[in-house]
């Protein structure tokens, strides 16, 4: 009896680390535009991989143009609204990019620590397969 419920809840949990890790991939895909799926992730090359070796300053080099599309446009009117010199405009972008920025780089952080936090469940989950076994 006892081993059928915790198998249940080891079940419970799987699903729930299961769907940490895929938010994870999906916060990945959507900063690169690319899927784990993808044909530059092959010969051992996978998503997290690839982001995890490239250095935070970096990211924006690899993230998808399409996130940052509206963010010349923002940045124009929102000068243009509340500046009256080119100074104020020029601190104004360099303000709205390094937020941006830093903005990227945090989903990459998250996406990356979820992932991190499933690998550790896997090696929990096979500890506790083997003493339920034994």
């Amino acid at each position: 009896m006892f081993l059928h419920y915790f198998l249940k809840l080891l079940s419970f949990l799987a699903s729930a680390c299961g769907d940490v890790y895929s938010f994870g991939i999906l916060l990945l895909e959507i900063i690169i535009a690319k899927k784990p799926t993808d044909g530059i992730f092959q010969e051992g090359l996978s998503i997290n991989k690839f982001i995890s070796e490239v250095h935070e300053s970096k990211i924006l080099d690899i993230a998808d143009p399409r996130l940052f599309k509206d963010n010349e446009s923002f940045s124009q009117s929102s000068s243009t609204n509340y500046s009256s010199g080119e100074d104020s405009s020029s601190k104004n972008k360099n303000n709205i990019a390094f937020r941006v920025e830093e903005c990227v780089a945090s989903m990459v952080r998250v996406g990356l620590s979820l992932l991190l936090i499933h690998q550790k469940n896997v090696l929990l989950w096979r500890s506790l397969i083997e003493v339920a076994r034994d």
